[in-house]
This record gives C-alpha cells, sequence and structure tokens, in this order.
C-alpha cells in the first residue's frame, strides 16, 4: 500500500475532543479498555479508572498528534484509496506516523507496535520470507511458523504484527488476516493468503518523518513483546503509559516506552502503574476571583523576576515589543501555583473573566501597568511595563510547585530539537560569484584552466594571455593589439562598439577585461561554515516571504526558496509554530522544480510573521540582502500595477523630487553623471499618466532657476538618458513652459510623492529583430526546453538557437497591430552619442473567444514574412534544432486549449519575453510585463502566460495570481505526458483582473 510515495496534505493540529474520541475508538477496535469502576467503588477506585483511561488515550495518541490527508494506490489493479495520518512523537524526536485510517478502521504503524507491545497478534515467519514481506508481498499460509496453536486473536479480518523467527520480539510489518489464522490446525500443504500485508519496515509510512530524517530501524529486541510471546497478558498493563496531568491541554512524552541508541529503539522497560494523588480527589473548586487573582500575580511575579535577577540589564532583559505568546509562556505559567493536577486543569487562560490574553492585557493596560499596541490587527503585543508601579513595588512572591527533574529534562531535550537540532541554526553563509568561460573564450584561460573564475582571476587570466601573445601595445602599456582569437570569440559583433573596435584594431585592456567578463556565464556558489559547494548557473535566487490575505481577514506569511541556502523547511516550520504561536505547514512549492529534481518546499505560517521569519534566517546565517518580501496584504484594489497617487500641486510651490541612492547608483553605472533633474512641462490643466526624467550627462552642467525660459531643454540634456516615471495626474494650473529642476537627494518631498523610475521600452521596428534574437538566445540558452529540449545539438551549433528567434520575431513584428505588440527595452549607450543598446524583448497578444480578422495590411505583410522565414530556413537551417522535437507544440495543443476557456478566453497572453542577462535584477522584465496589466485593465479582462522552468516565482510577483497547472499535463498518461513531466517548467499562469473566472473547463469536459 506504501511502497510508492502516497500524496499527503498539509499537517494540521488535531483538537482535544477529537484526539479523545481516536483514543476511545482504538480502545474498543483493539479491545484495549483498562478496568472500569462500578457505582459501589469507592472515590480513590473511580479517581484510579478515570486516571488509568486518560494515561492511555495520552498513550496511544500524544497530545502533540497532528493530522493530514493522504491517497495512495493499493492491490493488483492500484485502486486509488484515501485516508487520514496521524502524526505525532512519543520521544521526544521527530514526529512519526503512529497511526493512519482508512474507511473507519484504525491500524498501527511499526513505530506504534514497537513502543505499545501485545496490542495486536503477533504472528512469525522465516526471515527469508520476511524479505519478501518488505517489498509489500502478502504472508502465504505454508509461511506461518511458531504454530499452530496461533494468537486466539489472530481472526480474519484483525489487525496483526508479524515478526521474523530470527527476531522475534520485533514487528517488521503490519497486516490484515485474510482467513482464520487462530483456528489453523496445520500449515504444511496448506495454501492461500494468510496475511494481507498492509506496511512494513522500509516502505514510505515508515520512511516519513516531519524533519526529512530516514525511518529508524527495528530494534535487536523488545522485552515486553517477549514477555506477550512467553504468554503473559499485556492486554493494558503492557502499554506505555503514565499520569497525564491536564486532560484537556496536554499529553505524556513516552520516555520510558523505549530508550533511544544510536536514532533506534532499544529495550523497552515496565514503568509504574497511574497513580493520583488523594490531595487531588478532595480539593474545592477554585473561584473566578482566585483564578483571575492567580494569573494577575502569575505576571506580576514575571516582571519581578526579571527585575531582581537583571537589575542591570536594559528594561531588565525583556525584548519589546512582547508578543501574547512570549507573555504566556515566559511570564505566566511558570509562575502559576499549580501544585496539583486538578488546579492545573482549573488555572487556564480561558477559565479567567477575561477569557483570552488579549483581552488579560488590556485590562492590565487600564491600570497603566503596562502599555500595549495593536500589531496588523490581530494580535496585542506589550510596548513598555512601569517596572516602578505600585502593584510591582508591593509585590511579595509565593511559593511555587518544585519542577520535577524529569520534566525538566525532558523540556531541555524539547528546547534542545527545537534548535540545536537544526544543524542551520549558527552556520555561516557566504555567495561566491563565478563566471564560467564559453567554449570560444576557452584560449584566453589555457595557462590556468578550471571550470570557473572570479573576477579577480579573470583579470589575471586575460593579462596573462595578452602577455604570452604579446599583444600590449609596445606605445600604450594600456592598449591590447586584437588577434584572431580576441575578434571573433570577444567582439563578435554582439556589442555595440564591436565595429568600432574591430576598425581600430586594439582596445584598452580594462575594456577588453570587462568585456570578457561579461560575455562569460554568470554562476554562484554558497559556501556553509568554508565548505564550498556545487556551482549553479545564474544568480542566486532569493529567499521568498510572501504576506498575503486568505479567506477574507486572515493572513498568511508564506516562505519558500529556502534549499539554496542549506535551511530545511520543515524544521523553521517547527520553530515558527513555537515562536508565532500559530499552525504552521509545508508543502511542495507547485512549478518551483523540474520533475526530476527534488521539490521546493513552501512554509506558510497562521499571521503577518514576516519579522519572526527574518530573526529565524539570521540565526541561520541567511543575509537579509539575500531575501525578498512580497506584502500582498497593502496592495488593496486595482491590478498589481496600479499607480501611485500624487496630490494637486500647489503653483507658488517647487516640487523637489527624493531620488533614491538605488537609482543615482544605476544612473552611475550606465556611464552618466547624476548633476540635475528636469521635469517636463505640462501644458495649463493637464493630467499626464506618464512624466519625463531627462538626467543630466555631462558634469559641466549648470542648473538653471526654476524659472528658466522654455529654450533651457537643450538636446545634450534630454537625449542620453530618459526614464519614465509612472504616477496617477499630475495637475499644475499655472505650470506652463516652466522646468521645475533639484539637486538629488537635497530635500525631502514637500507632497507625499511616490515616483517609480523605470527603464523605457517602445514598439520594435524591424532594425530591432536581430538584436532582440540575440537576447532571447543568450537568455534561453540553459533553459530546459526552449534551449535544450528543443535544440539538443545546441552545444555543437550555439549560435543557431539565435536563427529560431529572429524568425519568430519577424513573423511577430510583421502581424503588430492594436492586438499585437512588440516591444524592445534600452538604455543609451556609455559612449554618450545618443545610441541606444537593447536590454530586453517581450510580445504581447491578445487572445479572444473568436478569433478577429487582420486587416488587409497586416495579413499582407504576415504573409510575406512566412514566406522569408521559409526562404531563410532553407538556406541557413537551424542545426542545433532537433525537427522531431518541435513536434511536440501540435502533440499538446488538444490537451491545453481548456485554459483558455470561458473567461479566460479573452486574456492579453505574453508570448514570449527576455531580458538580456547582462541587465538583469534591474526591474526591466517587471516593466515588461507591467504593459500587459495596464492593456488588460483597460480593456476589462485578464492576462496569462506560460513559465519558463524556474521562472515562476517571477510571474507570482508581477502579479499572476493564479497557476492552472503545467501546459499539456492533462492528457492520459503516456510517454506524452512522462515526456513533458521531465522537461520541467510550462506552468499556466493567469491574473482573472480581479474578477471571479467564469465558464473555466477541466480537460475532458465538453
Amino acid at each position: 500500500m506504501f511502497k510508492k510515495k502516497p500524496t499527503i496534505k498539509p499537517l494540521s493540529p488535531l483538537r482535544s475532543s477529537d484526539r479523545r474520541k481516536l483514543a476511545d475508538q482504538i480502545i474498543v477496535d483493539f479491545d484495549l479498555a483498562p478496568h472500569s469502576a462500578d457505582d459501589s467503588d469507592s472515590a480513590e477506585k473511580k479517581a484510579e479508572a478515570i486516571a488509568a483511561r486518560t494515561s492511555l488515550r495520552s498513550s496511544l495518541l500524544p497530545d502533540n498528534v497532528q493530522s493530514a490527508r493522504f491517497t495512495t494506490t493499493h492491490g493488483p489493479d492500484l485502486k486509488q484509496i484515501s485516508g487520514t495520518i496521524y502524526v505525532g512523537s512519543q520521544d521526544g524526536t521527530d514526529s512519526r506516523i503512529l497511526w493512519w485510517q482508512i474507511d473507519g478502521t484504525m491500524y498501527p504503524s511499526i513505530y506504534t507496535l514497537w513502543i505499545h507491545p501485545g496490542i495486536v497478534p503477533l504472528l512469525h515467519t522465516p526471515d527469508i520470507v520476511v524479505k519478501k514481506l518488505r517489498g509489500g508481498a502478502d504472508l502465504m499460509t505454508p509461511g506461518l511458523a511458531r504454530g499452530p496453536p496461533f494468537p486466539r486473536k489472530a481472526r480474519k479480518g484483525a489487525v496483526v504484527g508479524v515478526a521474523s523467527l530470527e527476531r522475534p520480539s520485533v514487528p517488521v510489518s503490519v497486516g490484515v488476516c485474510a482467513i482464520d489464522v487462530s483456528a489453523l490446525e496445520q500449515v504444511q500443504g496448506a495454501k492461500g493468503h494468510a496475511v494481507e500485508t498492509l506496511h512494513w519496515a522500509g516502505d514510505e509510512l515508515w520512511n516519513y518523518s516531519t524533519g526529512v530524517r530516514p525511518g529508524q530501524e527495528p530494534p535487536e529486541e523488545i522485552v515486553r513483546w517477549q514477555r506477550a510471546i512467553d504468554g503473559e497478558d499485556l492486554s493494558v498493563e503492557g502499554l506505555n503509559i503514565e499520569d497525564e496531568d491536564d486532560d484537556e491541554g496536554g499529553g505524556v512524552l513516552l520516555e520510558g516506552s523505549a530508550a533511544k541508541s544510536n536514532g533506534a529503539y532499544s529495550k523497552a522497560e515496565p514503568q509504574e502503574e497511574s497513580k493520583v494523588q488523594d490531595d487531588d480527589i478532595d480539593e474545592a473548586e477554585l473561584s473566578q476571583k482566585e483564578i483571575d487573582d492567580a494569573f494577575r500575580n502569575a505576571f506580576l511575579y514575571g516582571i519581578h523576576q526579571h527585575r531582581t535577577s537583571r537589575p542591570h540589564e536594559t528594561n531588565h532583559g525583556l525584548v519589546y515589543p512582547l508578543t501574547q505568546s512570549s507573555v504566556v509562556s515566559t511570564l505566566i505559567n511558570p509562575f502559576l501555583p499549580t501544585f496539583t493536577s486538578r488546579q492545573t486543569q482549573q488555572l487556564q487562560i480561558k477559565k479567567t473573566s477575561w477569557k483570552n490574553i488579549k483581552k488579560f492585557l488590556k485590562a492590565l493596560d487600564k491600570e497603566k501597568l503596562i502599555k500595549t499596541k495593536e500589531k496588523d490587527g490581530n494580535e496585542t503585543t506589550i510596548t513598555d511595563i512601569d517596572f516602578n508601579d505600585p502593584a510591582l513595588a508591593s509585590f511579595k512572591p509565593y511559593r511555587l510547585p518544585k519542577k520535577d527533574a524529569g520534566s525538566s529534562a525532558q523540556n531541555e531535550q524539547a528546547t534542545a530539537s527545537s534548535t540545536g537540532g537544526d544543524d542551520a541554526v549558527g552556520q555561516k553563509i557566504e555567495i561566491r560569484t563565478l563566471l564560467k568561460p564559453t567554449r570560444e573564450l576557452q584560449p584566453l584561460f589555457a595557462s590556468a584552466p578550471r571550470p570557473y573564475y572570479t573576477t579577480a582571476e579573470i583579470g589575471s587570466a586575460v593579462t596573462a594571455y595578452v602577455t604570452a601573445e604579446s599583444l600590449i601595445s609596445a606605445t600604450n602599456k594600456r592598449l591590447v593589439t586584437l588577434n584572431p582569437t580576441l575578434a571573433n570569440a570577444v567582439f563578435d559583433g554582439s556589442g555595440t562598439l564591436d565595429k568600432e573596435v574591430l576598425t581600430k584594431g586594439s582596445v584598452p585592456r580594462d575594456a577588453l577585461i570587462d568585456r570578457v567578463s561579461k560575455a562569460m556565464t554568470s554562476s554562484y556558489t554558497i559556501v556553509r561554515n568554508g565548505v564550498e559547494a556545487k556551482a549553479k548557473s545564474g544568480k542566486p535566487p532569493k529567499v521568498q516571504i510572501t504576506l498575503e490575505t486568505r479567506s477574507g481577514n486572515k493572513t498568511v506569511t508564506k516562505v519558500s526558496g529556502l534549499e539554496t541556502y542549506l535551511v530545511n523547511p520543515r524544521l523553521l516550520a517547527d520553530e515558527l509554530r513555537k515562536t508565532c504561536a500559530g499552525a504552521t505547514s509545508v508543502e511542495a512549492l507547485a512549478g518551483a522544480a523540474k520533475k526530476t529534481e527534488k521539490a521546493v518546499e513552501e512554509v506558510m505560517v497562521q499571521g503577518p510573521q514576516k519579522d519572526a521569519v527574518l530573526k529565524a534566517l539570521e540565526k541561520r546565517g541567511v543575509k537579509s540582502a539575500w531575501v525578498e518580501v512580497n506584502d500582498k496584504v497593502k496592495k488593496k484594489g486595482g491590478s498589481p500595477t496600479s499607480l501611485q497617487s500624487i496630490e494637486r500641486l500647489n503653483p507658488s510651490e517647487t516640487l523637489h523630487h527624493h531620488i533614491s541612492d538605488r537609482h543615482q547608483d544605476a544612473t552611475r553605472r550606465l556611464g552618466f553623471t547624476y548633476r540635475a533633474i528636469i521635469v517636463a512641462p505640462f501644458e495649463d490643466g493637464q493630467s499626464c499618466r506618464s512624466a519625463r526624467i531627462h538626467h543630466a550627462a555631462k558634469p559641466d552642467v549648470t542648473p538653471r532657476p526654476a524659472s528658466a525660459p522654455a529654450d533651457f531643454s537643450s538636446t545634450r540634456l534630454l537625449r542620453p538618458f530618459n526614464a519614465h516615471v509612472h504616477v496617477t495626474s499630475i495637475t499644475c494650473r499655472r505650470a506652463a513652459h516652466k522646468y521645475v529642476y533639484a539637486w538629488p537627494c537635497c530635500q525631502i518631498p514637500l507632497h507625499p510623492v511616490s515616483l517609480r523610475v523605470t527603464m523605457p521600452f517602445r514598439e520594435a521596428t524591424y532594425a530591432d529583430i536581430v538584436p532582440a534574437s540575440h537576447i532571447l538566445a543568450r537568455a534561453f540558452k540553459d533553459d530546459g526546453f526552449m534551449g535544450r529540449y528543443l535544440h539538443p545539438y545546441l552545444d555543437k551549433y550555439p549560435g543557431d538557437l539565435q536563427k529560431r528567434y529572429v524568425r519568430s520575431l519577424r513573423a511577430q513584428w510583421a502581424g503588430m497591430d492594436d492586438e499585437n505588440k512588440l516591444f524592445v527595452s534600452f538604455q543609451p549607450t556609455p559612449d554618450g552619442k545618443g545610441e541606444e543598446c537593447l536590454t530586453g524583448v517581450a510580445g504581447w497578444t491578445r487572445r479572444r473567444a473568436v478569433a478577429k480578422s487582420a486587416s488587409w495590411s497586416t495579413y499582407t505583410w504576415k504573409t510575406a514574412a512566412s514566406y522569408y522565414n521559409k526562404v531563410d530556413e532553407y538556406f541557413n537551417p537551424n542545426r542545433a534544432a532537433d525537427p522531431e522535437k518541435h513536434k511536440i507544440f501540435e502533440k499538446l495543443a488538444p490537451y491545453s486549449k481548456y485554459h483558455w476557456t470561458g473567461s479566460r478566453a479573452e486574456v492579453w497572453y505574453l508570448n514570449v519575453i527576455g531580458v538580456d542577462p547582462a541587465f538583469e535584477g534591474q526591474g526591466i522584465g517587471r516593466e515588461l510585463v507591467a504593459w500587459g496589466f495596464e492593456q488588460a485593465k483597460q480593456d476589462g479582462v485578464g492576462t496569462s502566460c506560460i513559465a519558463a522552468s524556474g521562472r515562476d516565482d517571477f510571474y507570482r510577483r508581477c502579479g499572476f495570481d493564479v497557476q492552472d497547472g503545467i501546459s499539456g499535463d492533462a492528457g492520459p498518461e503516456g510517454e506524452l505526458r512522462k515526456e513533458v513531466r521531465s522537461i520541467g517548467g510550462g506552468m499556466v499562469h493567469f491574473w482573472d483582473g480581479g474578477k471571479e473566472p467564469v465558464g473555466v473547463k477541466k480537460y475532458g469536459e465538453a
């Protein structure tokens, strides 16, 4: 049943009432009921019976148990079966699956049988048969050993355990009797199945762990199972139970049940029977005032303890703000006078007059003992405490219950397991940027060949090469004379200055080194505690923290991308569950990894827990610069590209814009001197959506007064760099023909102006097709689908990938109209000559339920481009491509078209987008995507795209909030579907324009 990994949904805590009902069901199903008290029994006997049943419940299902739904297959016909697993920890270590339930029947796991001897009948078989059972085979009747007679409870349909003759006291599989084994008189010569195997040591159920650790190997011997085999009755007494103080909120840890040795259970020792103290029985109920006073005094005691034990520390060691969970765990619970289990049951916050900790803190705030503040509308935190308050000054400590040594050690072990068990805590992480030379650049590094180089090593290698080849100019040591290798490998025509350099025949050494660095493939490696991991291509992905609203006003925090920084998502989730006092879950992030790669897991925490997550990551060596926070809660209303508002300007005032250091640095990297900002004029009463900002390009520009004449905007100022600033509207009543200027960062804005500087883009021209195709070739050469799958011979013909894109862009350019757009982003070249350097390209198409016929002129252009491409392909074929692989588009079409049905048939579709790797990380891709969102908002429709491998997070950040599955992965099982899954990527993303989708069909629907 569990030979293959089942599909398990996120775990969720089990309510105390549900836990008791399940435990009672187990007690009845497995005939484990302890002695029940009669009406004639004394109060002591009744109390003992109640305590025994409570302890038995917690022994079977500890208070930390969590549940989750699962789906798997079973039987020769692979019938799909659904059920529920119950995960808990009975020894303070990793949580394991203790029980699972199918069709209302509870089944114990191997771990439960190891801890609770005698809970089910135990059958035996030779070790050679056990090896077959651990592969999923059923136990045949001739394989039964050590009988007859067999256990009397091993009747048809009964749950049994199976052990080997070599280790008879250690169950290694769990199954159901297919026949009445107890009635067998002989097994030799018998035929048929005796036990249907459901679960065994070594399957996926055994291997499951919240800590992502392998399953525990069977112990050598379990003493109390041996006692059961020898004939002793261990039905209840043999179970590992002990007294439980709090039936409502707690359970017991089964430390004595199975001591740990090297990660496996060792011999179990019997425990003493549970007892109930006599003074608990006759103890009077506490009044409402006594419960309230106990909590108030406990809080005062906690503050008093900090004040007296840490007199010289700031705020006596308390770090503000104090969350509700930290107040309860550190300032209240340790100081409650819980001497008996009865007092423990009564002294709970829900039994006070305040009912919850939030109202309790508000009451103390009214007394001016503390100051509180609402955090995100969901939690009350303490921001200050009056340590000189008369209530604290007059407080006198009282006697507290002695802490049991065993429980203290147990708490210490739990604390250690929550932090010390995570080897990522305290690690030192370093990211190193590496560059890998292409095949054409390999001759430059022949003196010191290796796979990767740092920036400093590249300079040394290039210098060694030009020195060895005697390419340094005799008249100017800074100039390098080009040889055929440099001319062909470095200056291949992809750069804007290549023609000039090739004409001159020389290039400055610094410029050569810079060009070589940009031509190399960027990679990175993670260095953990001095140990360097394997290098990976591209830039290191950031840890993504997303805050979003679910189910109305509930906020959740999602964390993904932890694997890159060697952080275990499940262990982080365990810590966040305790520090945030909220539920957490861990599940695979759809579309984040290829089918052949390990799944990328996402941690979800209830509530806005950004600060707690950042603090936990900092403990694990993850710097804040490596984390990207996406707060979707603050962005209420509008599309993801909604524009910031700006107040009406007073014409008598001068508007000063505060430009951030990031924008200044970006300008300097482009080669400009940042001296002045000129805001273009607006006509009287005119409103505009895009104000143009012009950066001065030379240091000798002298800024003029705000009342400068219109001819102040010289060509020299306007041409070098045109960045668009998006605003909702600017209205100037008497600002016609006036320029407003400001020195950078000179003043704080007089108005709440929020301006977002973006890279400019425009519609593509025919001259842009070739350079844009080079951009796409560089962007997709390492992509699993467009690069390696469709072009398996790319290593042999690295330049042929560009041929595919030049033809596709030519076809899209020919079809440009109001519903087919092709854009290119650009920036001016550093030489100041006014030329443009393309940085990215994107194509948007308006998809309709009923296709709109093209105009005569558009049809003519498209037809001409189609014939041109065919002739070009005939004389200049794409040798890197495999024509058979390109047929996958036709094969997937029937299984992909259902995505765009109903209301989603009317969308703006992003059919291509690529940013030059040399300009990644500057927001270019987002700007190219933002155009489609704005256009879709105007048309009242949504947007859609298909993501390349590893780009799903980018599209989520851009605003595509619906992931509709992998394109082509909805068809029938077969070779095509396996092929789709092996490629990676292909996630279909949608943004429905803030509306609910209507009429969207699933695959196979008519």
